[in-house]
């Protein structure tokens, strides 16, 4: 028997309606609401409950109708030879602008491993971009982290200390001679590239021994690597290094020389010029190079002439002849023939 309607009598529309009909009817004729069946409208609302999506690929994705970017949520994880893999859970963020895919994946830095990590994926394929996570339980190891371990001890060098015995009985550290002013603590130091040029040091390598008292007090003895022996030094005081100044120069004609000699409290400077040969029964003038007023007084002369059998005797031999300096010249005066010699001049004079 087919039931096609059921007619109560006394009521209207549309209570007396055909059963098959109104089981057909998917437009909700009764206006159930979704709140009346416990349900979340689409307009949005609040869940007091866990919300579980099930299914082999699951994904929450958060859409902006206004301009289609997406942020999509998933569990990273698969099947692989029969053993479950878990890889982490992914936020992938589209943007509907330029279309890009980027992901955030908080992971294990292995699949079976304890340790997380957190990755930036970038949608050109440029390789991800991995931050390692640490906790309480989950401690960094030195290296992970750029440092040294626990058993490393730092050498003098890499402290700014002097080496162990104070480089004594030890080979010099090699330092640049651009350090050379930072070395205010006690050590022997080797150097290859020295300039010191310009107040006539030839040498390029050579030795430079530090004596400290104070952090800012300290004194540099710099023994060049030659066949001779010169020796220069400079103090520090206050942090502040002053000249290097000569303790036995080199004496090359036409070199200035600033010395360890003092005159009056005064630095001495020194310089070997040549003279040229001396004069015949008159006077002979030489200017010695200086700038007007460079030389404050000439604290000292000396004089080498070079006869010409070779051998050399002092200026004032034979004593016809007579040394002075003046205005910045020195003169040479013979009461005979003495053209055939050669002499040589050693001043000391002071600049300050």
């Amino acid at each position: 028997m087919e039931l096609h309607s059921i007619t109560f009598p006394g009521l209207p529309e549309p209570y007396n309606v055909a059963p098959a009909s109104h089981l057909d009817d998917k437009n909700n004729p009764h206006g159930v609401t979704a709140a009346q069946v416990r349900a979340l409208p689409n307009t949005g609302g609040t869940l007091n409950g866990s919300l579980i999506l099930s299914g082999e690929n699951a994904r929450l994705t958060l859409e902006d109708t206004d301009t289609n970017s997406k942020i999509t949520m998933y569990k990273n994880a698969g099947v692989s030879g029969g053993t479950v893999m878990d890889y982490g859970f992914s936020i992938q963020d589209f943007s509907a602008v330029d279309g890009v895919r980027d992901s955030l994946i908080l992971c294990r830095n292995q699949p079976l491993a304890k340790k997380l990590r957190l990755l930036v994926r970038k949608d050109d394929d440029s390789g991800d971009t991995a931050y390692n996570i640490y906790g309480t339980h989950n401690k960094p190891t030195p290296a992970e982290i750029g440092a040294h371990p626990n058993t490393w001890m730092p050498s003098a060098e890499q402290v700014g200390a002097a080496p162990a015995g104070y480089g004594l009985g030890e080979t010099a550290v090699v330092k640049a001679w651009s350090e050379v002013d930072t070395l205010k603590v006690n050590g022997i130091y080797r150097f290859t590239d020295i300039s010191l040029g310009s107040i006539g040091m030839p040498a390029t390598y050579g030795l430079v021994a530090v004596f400290a008292s104070y952090s800012s007090e300290a004194w540099q003895y710099l023994y060049p690597n030659r066949g001779e022996t010169p020796v220069l030094l400079r103090h520090c005081s206050a942090g502040t290094w002053n000249e290097w100044e000569w303790v036995n120069p080199p004496m090359q004609l036409g070199v200035e020389y600033r010395t360890t000699e003092r005159w009056n409290g005064k630095a001495v400077y020194t310089k070997l010029f040549n003279f040229g040969n001396l004069p015949n029964t008159t006077e002979k003038r030489v200017s010695m190079g200086f700038a007007d007023g460079e030389i404050k007084a000439i604290v000292g002369i000396e004089g080498l002439v070079y006869a010409d059998n070779g051998s050399t005797v002092t200026i004032e031999e034979p004593n016809n002849t007579t040394t002075y300096i003046n205005g910045g010249y020195i003169t040479v005066a013979s009461e005979t023939d003495r053209s055939t010699q050669t002499a040589t001049f050693k001043i000391k004079y002071l600049k300050d």
